[in-house]
């Protein structure tokens, strides 16, 4: 990708953060400006000092038309204003992503796959990191979750394992063979308050196969529902799974199944059906990338849940409590319901709404204990608990939601935090909530400990 002349990077996240010092370390361009809608960083911001890097922050001005190309952050819609205007500018633009997987094309690093979906991604890329790294081939896991994709071109690595969030996938300007093998989980409403429709958000996510070398792993749900003409991709290529019974590929509660090799999966740390559909996904690539299936699944037995997903963090008075913060749409929190006992759930909901439909989640809302909403984001989904007469609470902070939460339970009940939302209302993002929850129990636990001392 050629840059030249004035270079802006839109957005100071992390990914942005790391593409600009790579950039500056390697003395790739000459000339930097940094636009945020929001403020900067402060320890970002001392770096820009620093290396007299001019920036704007709390929003974006005349400045940014003056550049030559953009580095977006896939954080900004590209049917935003500011989004839209630099499509129609004509511009050079890309993100860290992009760039970071064209500079690995040319250095001839190691495989590189990629793996999208709406939910189960960050486990399944790193289930398949832990299994790789368990063997002598030195590998890489990041990408939209942990580590951006450009530190690895810091090493040398034989596999890069690479999470691929569907804002990345939207700015993908190239249709090149940027992955080895890759994997398309899953679509689900998610993230239309950021596309324009839920076809704008499929078409993102499906643009993971057409830059697939060689095999791209898909449900067949997914395959079904879109025209051959939509994925210019062969369908050689193309392997698809289920979680019916008959498919070369399935996983059910108990098994997945590859061709007429049945594994079990019930001496497996992480359990259910959601995480026996990542463990397949995991397993074929595995498979693909030269390992054993059996080794693969022996690899992968003391594999334990992601932090802040369906994470058991504590118990009190026998009571449960589930971190699963990461649960920012409908559907994710409809997974977590399913392994749980709703007369004996009380759920904390909050965070940043999707537009999406709730129907399927207000069915399963209504068989719980009792319902608990953070803030004042999920005000549609307000409105449909008083259109169906549901009760809830609603609280203004996490440690009343805990404190609230604890006191409607007895013993063998689960207190589950599944937001539903993104965290941006009240947090940075989805890990600090689920820290600020984790605290809370900390310290009711020490306020029941005091008590029963007492």
């Amino acid at each position: 990708m050629l840059y030249k002349g004035k270079v802006c990077f839109l957005g100071l996240g992390i990914s942005n953060f790391k593409l600009l010092k790579y950039f500056l370390e390697n003395k790739i361009l000459d000339y930097y400006f940094v636009s945020d809608s929001k403020e900067i960083k402060s320890e970002y911001k001392e770096y820009l000092l620093e290396n007299d890097i001019p920036f704007e922050e709390n929003g974006h001005t005349e400045e940014i038309r003056n550049c030559d190309s953009y580095i977006m952050s896939p954080g900004i819609s590209p049917d935003s204003p500011v989004g839209r205007e630099v499509i129609d500018s004509k511009k050079i633009y890309s993100t860290e992503m992009e760039i970071s997987l064209s500079l690995l094309s040319k250095k001839k690093a190691g495989i590189i796959v990629g793996i999208t979906g709406t939910n189960g991604k960050s486990t399944t890329t790193t289930m398949i990191g832990y299994a790789l790294k368990k063997t002598k081939f030195k590998t890489f896991v990041g990408g939209n979750l942990g580590n951006p994709l450009i530190e690895a071109l810091n090493d040398d690595y034989d596999f890069h394992i690479v999470e691929v969030s569907s804002f990345q996938l939207s700015w993908f300007k190239y249709r090149r063979k940027y992955f080895d093998l890759s994997i398309l989980l899953n679509i689900e409403q998610d993230h239309l308050n950021y596309y324009s429709d839920l076809e704008e958000y499929e078409k993102a996510k499906l643009k993971i196969i057409d830059i697939t070398r060689d095999y791209c792993f898909v449900r067949d749900e997914v395959m079904n529902k879109f025209k051959q003409n939509i994925i210019s991709k062969p369908r050689e290529g193309i392997l698809t799974f289920s979680n019916r019974p008959g498919q070369m590929f399935y996983y059910t509660n108990d098994e997945i199944a590859i061709h007429k090799l049945h594994l079990k999966t019930d001496y497996m740390k992480i359990k259910g059906i959601q995480n026996n559909e990542n463990l397949l996904s995991s397993v074929v690539i595995l498979g693909l990338l030269g390992m054993d299936y059996t080794d693969a699944m022996e690899k992968l037995a003391d594999y334990k849940t992601l932090n802040h997903r369906n994470q058991l963090v504590g118990e009190i008075d026998g009571i449960k409590f589930i971190d699963d913060s990461k649960a920012t749409n409908s559907h994710a929190v409809i997974t977590a319901l399913i392994n749980q006992n709703p007369k004996k759930t009380i759920i904390i909901l909050g965070g940043v709404e999707k537009n999406e439909n709730y129907d399927r989640l207000l069915n399963l809302l209504s068989f719980l204990k009792k319902i608990i909403v953070v803030g004042d984001s999920l005000s549609v989904l307000i409105e449909e608990f008083k259109g169906r007469n549901m009760e809830y609470i609603k609280v203004d902070s996490m440690k009343e939601a805990v404190a609230k939460a604890f006191d409607s339970a007895n013993e063998g009940d689960t207190i589950l935090l599944s937001p539903g939302g993104s965290s941006f209302d009240m947090y940075d993002n989805y890990k600090e909530r689920g820290n600020d929850f984790q605290k809370n129990i900390e310290t009711l636990k020490k306020l029941i400990g005091s008590a029963h001392e007492s």
